[in-house]
């Protein structure tokens, strides 16, 4: 990621969460991660982690830290109905689509890691899938 680049989408996240609101671990190095909590519409918070190796030429990983569980209690594990990739160093990894474009922005993984938590709190109320909620594209 190039300077240039990285202070654009800070502009960018900034002008959704507050600078507290975020964190942007080793950002000019070859494995950058930013971490963005989160609140959902049921009040439960959470925090997304980013890893941003290659990025913006690279699709990067969207997980939730911890092992998320499924509203019968078992492991998230690969599931295309929950839209989830398994887990990656203990954490939920998001599946967001299949393709990726370098003029991605940050800010939309925020957006999108939004939506997926805010439907694993519907299935943890209802027991739907988040495919229920969440069609593929």
């Amino acid at each position: 990621m190039t300077p240039l680049r990285l202070v654009d989408e800070l502009n960018r996240l900034v002008d959704v969460l507050t600078l507290e609101n975020f964190e942007l671990r080793d950002a000019m190095t070859e494995n950058p991660e930013l971490r963005m909590p989160v609140i959902t519409y049921a009040n439960h918070n959470y925090c997304l982690l980013v890893k941003l190796k290659g990025y913006p030429l690279n699709k990067p990983s969207l997980a939730v830290i911890g092992e998320l569980r499924k509203r019968d209690g078992s492991a998230m594990g690969i599931s295309g109905s929950m839209h989830c990739l398994g887990y990656d160093n203990g954490n939920t990894l998001i599946c967001y689509g299949n393709t990726w474009r370098p003029d991605t922005h940050l800010i939309d993984l925020y957006y999108k890691g939004k939506l997926w938590l805010d439907c694993y709190d519907a299935h943890l109320k209802t027991g739907h899938t988040i495919d229920y909620y969440l069609k593929h594209a």
